[in-house]
């Protein structure tokens, strides 16, 4: 009896096997997609360690992204989501387990063969065909709407360090050329002193110190941020140090040169979030035919063996013969109306994830219409600056140092030139750093490498 049961529920487990196959190869392609640049293995920069400090030579932007691929916990925690639900759908499609039943009769159940004191029982549910498929079909959707979130969530990861990236660049520049106008101002010092004890007003040197003092505060404030942005940048990037960050090279670069009409195809083609919400709708589709196959029936298959004793009686044929039994049972869908409201309340989640998904279409065009006009007047405002401001700003600033010293211009008229040089010049390189936050969120709505 034992070597039966054993083999009817081995059986029984043989049927519920999923695919377990060919997941590890998936898992290493997609892990690699997902940390790290097309041909470039993620690495820190040189000379650093995650304990330590930061090496003095700064790391370049790509340096970065390859540091936040490798390293950013939310990045790690949105590829095990996916692996989970991956894993899930080896067995999704897997017949449920077999139920094992033993029952004692208190009081023997007397047969014309003998008493019957127990009955062991062995029952499998045997689901509708088809409709295990379409349970693996829902749980495959739902894995590959987790892929989608950690690709998307590696675009906003990229786009967040690039944005860092260049705010926290932008603010070394800004120092420098802070400390710079500092230097000058302080310069002037020397020459203010002689005319005042030349008998000239002493206003000026009053003036003066004014005006240093202002621009040491701007410089002090301006400092005092560094903190905080290279805390921003380190988060991003997964590192655990907590020296400060150097200073970032931010440097002139060529302009971009988009292509508007093909930025608008990437955009439709391969937004991270349309993806997601592409796989949404996916995973609405199947579950209104998961829905379907509910209306259908399930079938339960059973195996009894009763222990029988020996017949009171002798002489009796088959006395203490244990009886087999073999049993089939159908679960009927009789509640209609359930059924059509479960199909009815799919199909209507699947038309809200295709409405979800028209409306991000509209937003994110606007988005990219925004970012394209930023970027566009970000270019204008650093060839103006480059150009046209700065060099002019200089000029004047030098023909009005030299007037001065000569006697024959104002203080005022000095610091004036000195102050706007300064606005001109941290005005130029706020416009070159806009524009590489620009082009990151381009490239973040666009899936990718635009240029």
């Amino acid at each position: 009896m034992r070597p039966f049961f054993f083999l009817a529920w081995g059986g029984l487990a043989a049927l519920s096997l999923g695919c377990g196959g060919g997941f590890l190869p998936l898992e290493k392609s997609r892990g690699e997609e997902l940390f790290s640049l097309p041909g470039k293995k993620a690495e820190p920069p040189s000379g650093g360690t995650q304990k330590g400090e930061f090496p003095r030579r700064p790391p370049g932007l790509e340096a970065y992204v390859r540091m936040g691929l490798a390293g950013n916990p939310g990045l790690r925690a949105a590829f095990d989501a996916w692996r989970a639900a991956a894993r899930r759908v080896e067995w999704a499609a897997a017949l449920p387990e077999p139920a094992l039943s033993w029952t004692h009769f208190v009081e023997a159940l007397e047969t014309r063969t003998g008493p019957q004191r127990n009955q062991l029982g062995l029952s499998q549910a045997l689901p509708w065909p088809g409709k295990l498929r379409a349970k693996k079909k829902v749980a495959a959707a739902r894995a590959e709407a987790l892929w989608a979130r950690a690709l998307k969530k590696r675009a906003e990861l990229v786009r967040d360090i690039r944005k860092a990236w260049y705010e926290y660049a932008w603010l070394g520049r800004a120092v420098e050329i802070t400390r710079s106008n500092l230097d000058l101002l302080k310069l002037l010092e020397p020459v203010v002193q002689r005319r005042v004890q030349a008998g000239g007003n002493q206003s000026e040197i009053l003036r003066l110190q004014v005006e240093i003092g202002k621009v040491q505060n701007r410089l002090e404030s301006l400092e005092d941020s560094r903190p905080a942005l290279s805390a921003a940048l380190a988060a991003l990037v997964g590192w655990k140090g907590r020296a400060l960050l150097p200073w970032p090279v931010l440097e002139e670069s060529e302009p971009a040169r988009l292509d508007r009409e093909r930025l608008v195809a990437l955009l439709f083609e391969k937004n991270p979030d349309l993806a997601v919400l592409d796989k949404e709708v996916a995973i609405r589709g199947e579950e209104v035919g998961a829905a379907r196959m509910e209306r259908y029936p399930d079938f339960r298959v059973g195996l009894s063996w009763f222990q029988t004793g020996g017949a009171r009686s002798g002489g009796v044929r088959g006395s203490g013969n244990d009886p087999w039994a073999f049993s089939i049972g159908v679960k009927i869908p009789l509640w209609v109306g359930k059924y059509d409201t479960e199909i009815r309340a799919a199909r209507a989640s699947r038309e809200a994830a295709l409405g979800r998904l028209k409306d991000a279409k509209n937003n994110l065009f606007s988005s990219l219409e925004l970012a394209l006009y930023r970027e566009r007047d970000a270019e204008r405002r650093v060839a103006l600056y480059r150009d046209s401001l700065v060099p002019r700003a200089l000029r004047s600033y030098e023909v009005t140092r030299k007037a001065y010293e000569a006697g024959k211009a104002d203080l005022l008229d000095t610091v004036d030139q000195l102050r706007l040089l300064l606005e001109f010049r941290l005005a130029l390189w706020r416009a070159r750093a806009d524009r590489g936050k620009s082009l990151a969120e381009i490239e973040a709505l666009c899936g990718g490498e635009i240029r």
